[in-house]
């Protein structure tokens, strides 16, 4: 485990001096302040903890984050950003629990999120659903003072703390510009819908596809199942 003394040494500074950098008090040159930064980056330095453990040890600290059984391709890449949160939260003391469950499956997924109430959790990281015993549920965890989180598919601002995420019809309309540089003047263009944020892409596509210069009317819609492989074959195929 890297120490608050690694890195004074590593920079050539006093103990003190790294406490001042990490927690922004005291005032300290700017070229001392990023050799100690610097130290902290090549140390891969992760600013505890200890403290900051023992004074959260006595209180319970758990949250539930939603993996998604869709789209694996994709998920893989939220699953591996997911775990080295989950490391450094372990850190400052919160034990994060991961259910992998499909947005898909209502039933399980209002389930999995009746758990997490009952469980006492702190909070809860989840992709939204459009239903409105989701809502409701959203609903009980803001009653309780429970934070809630969105990622990659959002819900109504006044059910969650923060959303991480792209706007879905901007990044539509950025598809069809990239598209329209580099497609032919004739042909059609295949888009991939599954969740309520692909409409929104769509919509966002469509309506800038139809902005461009001699746009095409002609258009086709196929789904790859969440896997990258399948999606190039269906587009060849096509």
């Amino acid at each position: 485990m890297v120490t608050v003394e690694m890195v004074a040494k590593m920079a050539g500074v006093s103990r003190g001096t790294v406490d001042r950098v990490l927690h922004h008090r005291g005032e300290v040159k700017s070229e001392t302040a990023e050799r100690v930064r610097q130290a902290m980056r090549e140390l891969d330095f992760q600013p505890n903890t200890l403290g900051r453990a023992f004074s959260i040890a006595k209180k319970r600290n758990r949250i539930g984050i939603f993996l998604s059984a869709r789209e694996p391709d994709f998920q893989e890449q939220i699953k591996q950003g997911i775990e080295d949160g989950v490391a450094y939260a372990q850190q400052h003391g919160i034990e994060a629990v991961i259910e992998v469950v499909s947005p898909d499956d209502e039933l399980l997924y209002l389930q999995k999120i009746d758990e997490m109430i009952a469980s006492e959790g702190q909070g809860i990281v989840l992709r939204g659903i459009e239903s409105k015993a989701f809502d409701e549920r959203l609903q009980i965890l803001k009653n309780q003072g429970i934070p809630v989180f969105t990622y990659n598919q959002d819900v109504r601002p006044a059910l969650r703390n923060c959303y991480v995420g792209i706007d879905s019809c901007r990044a539509g309309k950025c598809a069809a510009l990239l598209m329209r540089q580099i497609s032919p003047p004739d042909g059609y263009v295949l888009i991939a819908p599954q969740h309520k944020d692909s409409e929104k892409r769509i919509e966002g596509f469509l309506e800038q596809w139809g902005l461009a210069p001699k746009a095409s009317s002609g258009y086709r819609i196929i789904y790859g199942e969440g896997y990258h492989d399948v999606a190039y074959a269906r587009t060849r195929m096509s």
